[in-house]
């Protein structure tokens, strides 16, 4: 995943354990063409409690646009975390929203 300023493909750590102890690796699954996060490489995770409790996990990345790299722009899209509760996995996707608030999650 080394690969300057081209995006990259997601991929997701999972531990149960502080010391990442048996820790599992997927790729993010976008519905997208590309097998990218929409052309942008990850830099942060926001975590943000709702005023209910229920946690929103948003995805920011950038788009460094190489060899334009002043015309740079961002990606903020939520996280969708799903518990089923037939299933013990928990999935995640990150869906494309052109628009979204943080109260359509």
């Amino acid at each position: 995943h080394l690969t300057g300023w081209s995006a990259n493909q997601a991929i997701l750590c999972k531990s149960d354990s502080p010391f990442l102890n048996g820790t599992s690796w997927t790729t993010l699954p976008v519905i997208t063409k590309s097998s990218t996060t929409y052309d942008s490489q990850s830099t942060y995770i926001l975590p943000y409690r709702h005023p209910d409790g229920k946690m929103l996990y948003i995805y920011m990345g950038d788009r460094w646009n190489s060899p334009a790299v002043d015309k740079a722009s961002y990606v903020w899209l939520p996280l969708v975390v799903s518990e089923q509760q037939q299933q013990p996995e928990v999935t995640i996707t990150l869906p494309w929203e052109s628009e979204w608030t943080i109260k359509d999650f």
